[in-house]
């Protein structure tokens, strides 16, 4: 094989890793609200924090019914956390944000409570620890991941009163209106993936998510801590689109992937060749002295011949 077939195709192997997952650069199902809405949900939008910290000094009560801090849920050895703002007597829209994170969720190769935590809040103050209690038990219930040690911890579902429930969501920039005459509330659809720290680092939009972007969203948010060595050279090689609301490749990025490893291809082959050749003339001098060593023991010493 010649040089030039080994560094194409190491480049080529590299590239081929990251265009593999080009399905990032395709916006998810749902990520696109049309522009003729209905008047119950105009002027509801989600206003993008990014980079903003949630109040980890909020209160909730948890599906047990104890107070709990929102921010004992975060800096948790590193892990990034998932968080969606629901109601579940929501008559369509909230359980199927519920159904696909949960499906999403069965995708992963990474387990909730290992990897990653999942924070649920609902913002209707009617429903208390009774009713987050009974979602928790049937999601967990068909959550397909091993169920780790932690699960019961790292994925919680709150409830709170209104003014707790209307801060969390100014803070992430989600917005949602009670309306009397149906008993209902009209919302967006998004998700929130935020660091160990709190901070906002990506929203995900929609009732239907991609894996490979939530995917792409904790590992960005972990910066890359709760990836493997593939994740972080495709972390690399793809940006976030917002216009398109989804992971799109970069071509730069892949050119810089795909030179990089070609210059380490080419310096491990100069480097065996160094060091072969360097041992076979290392060979030709051991040979070369045992010659030299042969001759002088076969010699006759000048004068003592008779």
């Amino acid at each position: 094989m010649t040089l030039r077939r080994i560094q194409f195709g190491w480049r080529g192997a590299i590239g081929a890793a990251c265009v593999a997952l080009a399905a990032f650069a395709a916006p998810a199902p749902g990520q696109i609200i049309p522009s003729d809405r209905p008047d119950a949900i105009k002027g509801l939008d989600i206003r993008e924090r990014l980079g903003q910290k949630v109040s980890p000094d909020l209160s909730f009560t948890n599906s047990d019914g104890a107070p709990v801090k929102l921010g004992s849920y975060f800096n948790d050895n590193g892990k990034p956390v998932v968080l969606a703002m629901v109601y579940f007597r929501c008559p369509m829209q909230c359980p199927t944000v519920m159904n696909n994170m949960l499906a999403r969720f069965n995708e992963l190769d990474w387990s909730i409570g290992e990897k990653f935590n999942v924070v649920i809040v609902t913002f209707d103050p009617t429903e208390g620890p009774a009713v987050t209690a009974s979602q928790k038990a049937g999601y967990v219930a068909g959550y397909a991941r091993p169920h780790p040690a932690s699960l019961e911890k790292s994925w919680a579902f709150l409830s709170a009163d209104a003014a707790t429930a209307r801060t969390l969501a100014d803070q992430v920039g989600f917005d949602y209106r009670y309306m009397p005459e149906s008993n209902e509330y009209s919302h967006p659809a998004a998700i929130f993936v935020l660091t160990p720290k709190g901070e906002l680092s990506r929203y995900l939009y929609g009732v239907n998510y991609v894996t490979s972007h939530l995917r792409m969203a904790l590992l960005e948010a972990s910066d890359g801590r709760i990836g493997s060595t593939l994740d972080r050279v495709l972390m690399f090689c793809f940006h976030f689109d917002p216009q398109a609301g989804a992971y799109a490749l970069s071509a730069f990025r892949v050119m810089q992937v795909g030179a990089s490893s070609a210059a380490l291809v080419v310096g491990l082959l100069l480097g065996r060749m160094w060091f072969v050749e360097r041992r076979r003339r290392a060979a030709a001098a051991r040979v070369d002295d045992r010659g030299a060593v042969g001759i002088r023991a076969t010699a006759t010493p000048t004068g003592l011949s008779r």
